[in-house]
């Protein structure tokens, strides 16, 4: 018996199925793949022409830091303690990885800050921030517009008729304090974020990329016009730098700081301890008594240790004004932005590809449904 002649049920029936046969049942039946093809290509090309265009500007930064050095601490913080003095430790210092980046570009505050930068848009004619652009345009093609619509209508519908409860909701910035077991109080800053602002951070995040590789990092922003594009791949690198630098540099900076005002208070210190000992002398010139002397001894001890001391810290201060300087994380320009010249989107060949591939999958599941439609209705 040959292909044409065989039916469904004697095909399944059979110990090994031969492709030949299940090829011919496709075949038999590929009108329904050119439909659905068909109509999935005729959807790709809408999206194609309704989506918006979009432009994607590149940039690549070398990032470089250094490791902290520790030399010098341990003598300085044997003389610091002799006058009561515990310095801090600084043999660590904090780092970001470039792995880290993705989670920072993603994050509120950050995404708040980018937010509020302007820029000119010539589709509209006007200087807006970011948050006034997206929340007043909501780019998206057409598809996706009508999508959103009909899904939130349940939402909506539902939302008219609950009723919604009185709550009282702190104000942007309003200080909170929560009282921990053991009694103490901590302060919390309360901050608020709108719908309108959890969409726009919702289109900033969709629309920037970082990724690390070793030492480059490699940043991508994709924005409805080339210019801003650009300009907005500048800033984004920008803030992580200045995020990066200032995450990294703070413990030194706050080491900096303590040994500045312990070197104040030491300056302040000796000076009187020196005043004290040139005012004693002043006033015992000429033969001293053993008590004078032994007072001025004790005098002479007390500016010793506190000239020790302030010179002492006076030179640590120095010293981490360098290490300050060495442990700030460098970033080198790899390759700089460039304002591009053709879209990015919408990808023409990847939008028939992949509306056509949805429409293969889905003539193939009709076809294998009938197919089993077919064997079941002869096996009755």
């Amino acid at each position: 018996m040959n292909n044409n002649a065989k039916t469904v049920k004697e095909i399944f029936s059979e110990d090994e199925i031969a492709l030949s046969d299940l090829f011919h049942l496709f075949y038999s039946r590929r009108k329904v793949l050119y439909i659905t093809v068909g109509v999935f290509l005729v959807i790709g090309i809408l999206v194609a022409l309704t989506s918006p265009v979009e432009y994607t500007a590149e940039s690549k930064i070398l990032s470089e830091s250094q490791q902290q050095s520790n030399s010098g601490v341990g003598g300085l913080a044997g003389i610091a303690g002799l006058a009561g003095i515990q310095l801090p430790q600084i043999n660590e210092q904090a780092s970001l990885s470039p792995a880290m980046y993705p989670e920072i570009v993603s994050s509120e505050p950050f995404l708040k800050g980018l937010m509020q930068e302007r820029f000119y848009f010539q589709e509209k004619d006007a200087e807006l921030s970011l948050f006034e652009y997206f929340s007043e345009e909501r780019p998206g093609h057409m598809f996706s517009k009508i999508f959103d619509f009909l899904r939130s209508i349940p939402s909506r519908f539902f939302s008219l008729l609950e009723k919604k409860k009185e709550w009282q909701i702190p104000s942007e910035g309003e200080v909170m304090e929560s009282e921990e077991s053991n009694g103490t109080k901590r302060r919390l800053t309360i901050q608020n974020t709108t719908p309108a602002e959890r969409y726009v951070m919702t289109q900033l995040e969709s629309r920037i990329e970082i990724e690390g590789e070793g030492r480059m990092i490699i940043l991508s922003v994709r924005m409805p016009e080339p210019y801003i594009s650009a300009q907005l791949n500048t800033i984004v690198f920008e803030k992580i730098i200045e995020y990066v630098v200032a995450y990294q540099t703070d413990k030194q900076r706050e080491n900096l700081n303590f040994v500045e005002a312990r070197t104040k208070e030491a300056e302040a210190n000796f000076k009187k301890s020196q005043l004290k000992l040139a005012d004693f002398r002043d006033s015992n010139q000429g033969q001293m008594s053993a008590r004078a002397s032994a007072r001025e001894e004790q005098l002479q001890a007390e500016y010793n240790l506190a000239f020790n001391l302030f010179n002492s810290l006076a030179q640590q201060l120095e010293q981490l004004r360098i290490q300050l300087k060495k442990d700030t994380p460098l970033f080198t320009e790899f390759e700089p932005v460039v304002v591009p010249t053709n879209n990015s989107e919408p990808n023409i060949p990847k939008v028939f590809l992949i509306y056509i591939a949805m429409g293969v999958i889905l003539g193939s599941f009709l076809i294998f449904i009938k197919l089993i439609r077919s064997y079941l209705g002869e096996s009755d």
